[in-house]
């Protein structure tokens, strides 16, 4: 029997720097073409509150919010509110059969807001999860409050629902595997109502009690939330799911009800060229194996400190992008420093 032992390894960094060029125009004009005598008036006097000008009737303007630019209307997803619909006429029966108690799950309409504004609606404690949307990118986020997950643990374990939970203590990993038994039903009908839609997959891959894991870089990223209510035995026990608008972006023309509009328009260049800036950012671990010997494995155990392997002069080296072989390369060095120079690209 033998080991094949690699030697020698010298790390590589590859970057590619691109840079965008913006390029601006300056066009001679006179000030005439730029406001009419009626408009520089109308700016000048204080009290107005419109511009108005000669050839039009006088119209009020809507003022745009620059803090939250390129919000979503959800006046324009007209099918949110229909997979909602479909979600609760098929949940009811499964937590009914479930818990084995009456149940029925009310929605509100879903709204648009920043990703920082859904976090204040999260009282502690709840239970946090995490769940992919395949084949869309992204994650989401179901929040499960305090008073779901103990009214939960009391009618699975024969508790009196009838008392006031105890909410000041911090939940730990029991109530996270015994909500995720509740979230399993909603994942599953969840992808169900979607499928009218666009079919996706939503799977838990991440649970936590702790709040300091939802922080994110973009708090500002805007978010599609649906506040749930599960009524069991006069009890309102709450839930919401979070969505980025961004992980939507690809299937937002099937939401607005055009099934007929291309997913890669113009309208989704930003999410495609966020995606794409994302991918490239990735890094790599590159390695050049500049040497390798085979020996007995007895010999590999019998090796200590000092011990010298005998290889051939390295002339030329692997190079291999994580386990992947990709290129092979010349030994040398370049300024002062070892170093090796790409040959040829590997095709096996």
């Amino acid at each position: 029997m033998q080991c094949h032992k690699s030697i020698h390894q010298v790390g590589i960094g590859i970057a590619v720097s691109v840079r965008s060029v913006n390029f601006s125009y300056m066009v001679a004009m006179d000030i005439k073409d730029v406001v009419s005598k009626d408009e520089v008036e109308a700016l000048l006097d204080d009290s107005s509150d419109r511009i108005t000008t000669g050839n039009s009737d006088s119209q009020s303007h809507d003022v745009y919010d620059f803090t939250h630019h390129g919000q979503k209307n959800m006046n324009d997803l007209s099918k949110v509110e229909m997979i909602n619909d479909v979600f609760m006429s098929e949940i009811r029966a499964k937590i009914s059969h479930f818990l084995s108690r009456n149940a029925y799950v009310l929605a509100e309409p879903a709204k648009v807001m920043t990703y920082d504004d859904f976090l204040k609606t999260i009282e502690k404690p709840a239970c946090i999860y995490f769940a992919s949307m395949r084949p869309l990118m992204g994650v989401t986020v179901f929040a499960a409050s305090g008073n779901l997950v103990s009214r939960l643990i009391e009618m699975l374990f024969g508790g009196d629902i009838k008392t006031e939970p105890d909410l000041t203590r911090e939940f730990g990993k029991a109530e996270l595997q015994i909500t995720q038994l509740l979230l399993n039903l909603i994942n599953q009908t969840l992808s169900k109502a979607w499928e009218s839609v666009k079919p996706v997959y939503f799977e838990t891959i991440q649970a936590t009690t702790k709040f300091s894991l939802l922080k994110k870089s973009d708090q500002r990223e805007q978010t599609l939330v649906t506040q749930y209510t599960l009524c069991i035995e006069k009890q309102e026990l709450t839930f919401s799911h979070c969505i980025p608008i961004a992980t939507l972006e690809p299937i937002m023309h099937l939401l607005e009800g055009d099934e007929e509009a291309n997913v890669t328009s113009v309208e989704h260049t930003a999410w495609s060229q966020a995606f794409t800036q994302n991918v490239y950012n990735i890094r790599v671990p590159v390695t050049a194996v500049v040497a390798s010997a085979s020996i007995k494995l007895l010999e590999l155990q019998e090796l200590r400190e000092g011990d010298i392997l005998a290889i051939d002069n390295p002339s030329t080296a692997e190079i291999y992008a994580g386990d992947v072989h990709i290129f092979r390369a010349k030994c040398g060095v370049n300024n002062g420093n070892r170093a090796v120079k790409v040959i040829n690209l590997v095709n096996d």
